[in-house]
């Protein structure tokens, strides 16, 4: 498995690192296998660390990876925060999430600040970071 998944009980929540290429279907695959780990362990918060991947075509693959989540059954109990660096746009990111109605999932560049948003319990903003 080319990403690494690890429960953070003390955070509840699951992180996924991935350092590697990423492409559509190992997206899907790493987004499927994260909500397996989260539903066994009774947590609803993903952090989705991707700052390190390779993107390929990385216009089109913002609007796939803004459809995973859905197509991966998270529902809107889960919370996902992914972690993107600077380079990679990730206000562009959030505005395609905002336009498939993902108010669950944020972008973030820290993960100090992924991990205060997904500690927050109160119902996600529809706003950008």
């Amino acid at each position: 498995m080319p990403y690494k998944i690890d429960v953070l009980h003390d955070h509840g929540m699951v992180k996924v690192m991935f350092p590697g290429s990423l492409s559509m279907s190992l997206t899907s695959r790493m987004l499927v296998d994260a909500k397996r780990t989260a539903d066994e362990n009774g947590i609803k918060r993903l952090c989705l660390h991707i700052s390190d991947a390779l993107l390929s075509d990385a216009a089109i693959h913002m609007y796939e990876l803004a459809r995973s989540p859905h197509e991966a059954g998270i529902s809107a109990d889960h919370r996902i925060a992914i972690l993107l660096s600077n380079d990679k746009d990730f206000e562009f990111y959030q505005t395609v999430l905002m336009n498939w109605g993902s108010h669950n999932v944020r972008v973030f560049e820290t993960l100090d600040l992924a991990q205060e948003w997904l500690k927050d319990h109160t119902k996600p903003q529809s706003q950008t970071c």
